[in-house]
């Protein structure tokens, strides 16, 4: 089995002994980085800053608001934000507190490569239940002559799409970060786009289509960053609308998400783009089948690639991909037939500097 391993890098040369650091922000960066210091030890790392602390009762004592900091004795800052626009909105407020640029820290070099490590050392799932997955993820042709269009980045946060567009339309994005490109070309296109993310406070782009909130997706509401899609939709008295389309790339939220939306609900969409993930590592492989067998009543899979950012598993002479970029076409819009082929053409790495991950 081959694994994604794939580091930001703690900027060694930014800091001495003397340094007394604070890393702000608590995400995939600002872990990577405390991990690193951890074995490395240079300079003292005294704080970690993250805007989840304010509301955590029970948080680690190394772990403090952003108001904190101000009492804080430090020399260097370490913003470990992936977002730009953010990482820039929290250098401003490092500014008006009196903290210059040379004490601050913002682009962190990354190292990412595989490693092959012997399936023997993992506890995968059994044979059949992947093949219940494989089963699920049936790839589907589209009769008619339809022609497809990849929307979205050129590499990761782009995605193949069934190319049947309309003016006027409306769509969902949910899981924005730092990328609107799929927004921007479904804007471009005519559509207002509804756009959702609970981790950002605002888009890195603005365009008169954009709808932003800072909230997210749950199976169920949990006040007062996240509910569910059938909320969403009817609080945007769009409720019985047709031909809407769903883009949604919410690091695993999507399976509860799904799996609690009411068909009625997911029969309003047309195209459904998901990013799916733990495809082999899922916590509950009951709730990720359900929701797959769930979807497919209502959309057939008509296009699947596999995302090299995620690990990549071998089992029973097949490739699994923990996480995969999966299009929908609702079956009552779409004469949708079992036997398609993936628009490979259309497709490319997520990850540019390795390889393709492969889900056959």
């Amino acid at each position: 089995m081959w694994m994604k391993y794939g580091t930001y890098l703690l900027p060694y040369r930014q800091l001495s002994n003397d340094d007394r650091f604070v890393i702000w922000g608590y995400g995939k960066i600002g872990k990577a980085l405390a991990k690193q210091w951890e074995v490395s030890r240079v300079g003292r790392l005294i704080a970690v800053v993250d805007q989840a602390a304010a509301t955590q009762a029970d948080r680690p004592p190394f772990l403090h608001a952003p108001e904190d900091l101000r009492c804080m004795q430090f020399t260097k800052v370490l913003i470990a934000i992936g977002n730009k626009k953010a990482a820039n909105s929290i250098r401003k407020q490092l500014h008006a507190w009196g903290i210059e640029d040379d004490r601050i820290a913002m682009d962190f070099g990354r190292e990412v490569h595989r490693i092959f490590v012997p399936d023997a050392w993992l506890r995968l799932p059994d044979a059949a239940s992947f093949s219940k997955i494989r089963n699920a993820l049936q790839l589907h042709s589209i009769q008619g002559g339809w022609n497809f269009v990849r929307m979205g980045n050129a590499h990761d946060g782009g995605y193949v799409m069934l190319d049947d567009f309309r003016p006027g339309g409306i769509a969902y994005s949910f899981g924005i970060n730092d990328d609107v490109t799929w927004d921007r070309d479904m804007a471009d296109r005519g559509y207002e786009v509804f756009m959702y993310d609970h981790t950002i406070d605002s888009l890195p782009e603005e365009h008169p289509a954009f709808h932003f909130q800072h909230k997210g997706i749950a199976g169920a509401a949990e006040p007062p960053d996240l509910d569910t899609l059938e909320h969403y939709v009817e609080e945007n008295h769009h409720a019985g609308q047709r031909h809407m389309i769903l883009k949604m790339d919410v690091e695993g939220a999507e399976w509860k998400s799904l799996l609690a939306c009411p068909a009625e609900v997911l029969q309003s969409f047309d195209q459904i783009v998901l990013e799916l993930h733990d495809m082999v590592m899922h916590e509950d492989e009951d709730e990720m089948l359900a929701m797959l067998v769930k979807l497919n009543r209502t959309h057939a899979v008509i296009h699947l690639h596999a995302n090299n950012w995620g690990n990549e598993y071998e089992l029973d002479g097949h490739a699994y991909a923990d996480a995969l970029e999966v299009t929908y076409a609702n079956r009552a819009v779409y004469d949708c037939q079992p036997g398609g082929e993936p628009h490979a053409e259309l497709d490319a790495p997520c990850c540019p500097s390795l390889p393709e991950a492969r889900w056959a």
